[in-house]
């Protein structure tokens, strides 16, 4: 896997790296909302882990929906329209993992430079579900489901950090997605939405 694969639909990330750093590194911890009933993934005592949620969620959406995300590429197409209501305990889930504080992806650096990180196509593939979903509810000028979802892309940013550089560079790129979102619809969000969505970002 490489970085470009990540970011291959999002030609302007370099350009824009700067703003995201100057942001600072979004250390604050997500929400502790309570989980929506959903028969996707049962609760256990203790410490959630948010990589089982993410694995659980990713299972979830199917190949089908992980493919109109691939094609859409951003873009709400008629298909991808008609997929999203069912999908919609599924984000609900995702919004709330992402405010989880514990994430281990238990993946094992030994093998340095060779290392394999399965977990950075599942959450290419959630931030995508959420990117898409979250301009959908702009169209229909649901603005508090957008800035929630979009505040969840920031949190799970947080998430995808591990010891190598790439992650590094691609937890900027999940960051980066909400950022577009946010800038490309500024004007829209009102004082309550713009603080939830800021909060995050520092």
């Amino acid at each position: 896997m490489t970085m470009a694969w990540f970011i291959s639909a999002r030609p302007a990330f370099l350009a824009r790296l700067g703003t995201l750093v100057a942001l600072g590194s979004c250390v604050l911890f997500g929400c502790k909302k309570q989980p929506p009933e959903s028969d996707l993934h049962s609760m256990q005592v203790g410490e959630q882990n948010a990589a089982e949620e993410y694995r659980s969620l990713y299972d979830a959406m199917g190949g089908n929906l992980i493919a109109l995300l691939d094609e859409g590429s951003g873009v709400l197409t008629p298909q991808l329209e008609r997929a999203l209501p069912d999908a919609q305990p599924i984000i609900a889930r995702l919004v709330w993992a992402t405010g989880l504080e514990y994430c281990d992806w238990e993946i094992d650096y030994s093998r340095g430079i060779v290392t394999e990180l399965p977990n950075l196509r599942k959450l290419r593939e959630l931030t995508r579900l959420l990117r898409d979903d979250a301009q959908r509810a702009i169209r229909d000028g649901d603005m508090d489901t957008a800035a929630e979802e979009i505040a969840a892309i920031v949190r799970m940013s947080r998430h995808v950090r591990g010891k190598g550089t790439l992650e590094a560079m691609v937890a900027f790129a999940v960051a980066h997605v909400a950022m577009d979102i946010v800038i490309e619809h500024d004007g829209s969000w009102n004082s309550s939405q713009r603080d939830l969505m800021l909060d995050e970002f520092r």
